[in-house]
Order: C-alpha cells, then sequence, then structure tokens
C-alpha cells in the first residue's frame, strides 16, 4: 500500500510539472545584428489567462559590459517598452526577468543597445 501511495504522488507531481512546463512559450534563438559571432539568446514566457506571468530572456556571448533594452513587438512592427533592461558581464553573458502584469501586448522581442546617443536594435526573437 506505501509504495502504491508513493508511486501515485510521483505521478502526480510529474503530472503538475508537465502542465506548468507545458504553458510556457520559448523563443529558443534569437536573430543578433551587430553582436559577436556565436551571441545567441532564448526566452521563455509562461502565460496565463492571455497575461504574461513570467518572462526571462537568457543571453550569451553578447557584447560585453553593455545595457540592453527589452521590447515587446508585433506582426505589424508595433513595439512597446517593457520597462526592463539588463546588463552583460564581462563574457557577454545575463540573465533579465520580469513578472508582467497586465495585458500581453505581444510573443516576440526585440533587444535594443544604446551605444552614445543612438539606440539600436541587436537581436529579435520570434515566437514560434
Amino acid at each position: 500500500m506505501f509504495k502504491f501511495r508513493r508511486l501515485l504522488c510521483v505521478v502526480l507531481v510529474c503530472a503538475l510539472v508537465g502542465v506548468a512546463y507545458g504553458a510556457a512559450t520559448k523563443i529558443k534563438s534569437f536573430t543578433t545584428y551587430n553582436e559577436p559571432d556565436g551571441a545567441d539568446a532564448m526566452a521563455i514566457m509562461n502565460i496565463a489567462d492571455g497575461q504574461a506571468a513570467i518572462i526571462q530572456v537568457m543571453v550569451n556571448g553578447f557584447s560585453p559590459n553593455t545595457t540592453y533594452f527589452v521590447f515587446f513587438y508585433d506582426c505589424l512592427g508595433s513595439e512597446q517598452d517593457s520597462g526592463g533592461f539588463f546588463t552583460t558581464d564581462d563574457h557577454g553573458n545575463s540573465t533579465w526577468h520580469i513578472d508582467y502584469g497586465g495585458a500581453f501586448p505581444a510573443l516576440n522581442l526585440r533587444l535594443y543597445a544604446c551605444p552614445g546617443s543612438a539606440c539600436e536594435i541587436r537581436a529579435q526573437g520570434v515566437c514560434p
């Protein structure tokens, strides 16, 4: 009886974890512009009821010690500032996340850097 309860608990926990991860939308790779060779990013967005609960972006091999701003954009190119930014470390790596409340504008992301006074797109990810 004890083994059956234990097995049942394990199955239920696995099922719940699967549902939680199944609700996530992933951008597995970004197109980069003016970044070092091999630079890439990925994003995970956990969406609930048409809104995003958590958005996480991970960048690898980007320009070191550079600040990036995160924007949402839709199929028509309209952008909305996420209100978030991150700075890469000495190796060009960083992780950024936000608990985003309110209406979720789009599933696509753009990363901008502002060297000097002009901002330029450095990467964009399109949701599959």
